[in-house]
């Protein structure tokens, strides 16, 4: 039979390596790097009979103790159980979009930029604009619309429109 001794050395050796554990996850706690929130607008417009524009306005929040680095922007959305993606517009584009695409309405925040940061613990108003490879009509009947963006270092944060 095992001493009394041997089982409080057992006892504070379990205690060590849980304390041990314990804060190793409280010093972790913000080091998770993603985006957090919401898309508060979503507009859509005609280019032509088979192509349309989407554009997102959103509110996003990095709560890590590390600056999230746009690496790629990507939309899916589903209409008529298919889902379709869209091809980022960059920002350089989208003023011209806004003057030949009327109907989309004001320009209010600045579109996400390749290799953008967003700031620890910053909060930022963003656009994102896409070309769809489908018409208005299936763009309007969507069911589920998505925006991905991925960090550098492989992370991604999924924005979802609450329809």
């Amino acid at each position: 039979m095992p001493s009394k001794s041997l089982w409080i050395s057992v006892g504070v050796g379990l205690l060590i390596v849980a304390a041990l554990i314990m804060g190793g996850l409280f010093l972790s706690r913000d080091s998770h790097v993603e985006l957090v929130g919401t898309i508060q607008k979503v507009r859509t417009g005609k280019l032509d009979d088979q192509r349309s524009v989407v554009v997102t306005d959103f509110r996003v929040t990095n709560p890590s103790a590390y600056p999230f680095q746009i690496k790629d922007l990507e939309l899916d959305l589903t209409s008529g159980g298919k889902v379709i993606s869209g091809r980022f517009i960059p920002e350089t584009d989208t003023k011209n979009l806004f003057l030949g695409v009327p109907e989309l309405g004001e320009k209010y925040n600045p579109s996400f930029r390749m290799k953008e940061q967003v700031g620890k613990k910053a909060t930022v108003d963003r656009m994102l604009a896409f070309v769809v490879d489908a018409p208005l009509s299936v763009l309007e009947s969507r069911t589920n619309l998505i925006v991905r963006m991925r960090e550098v270092d492989g992370p991604v944060s999924e924005l979802v429109e609450k329809r």
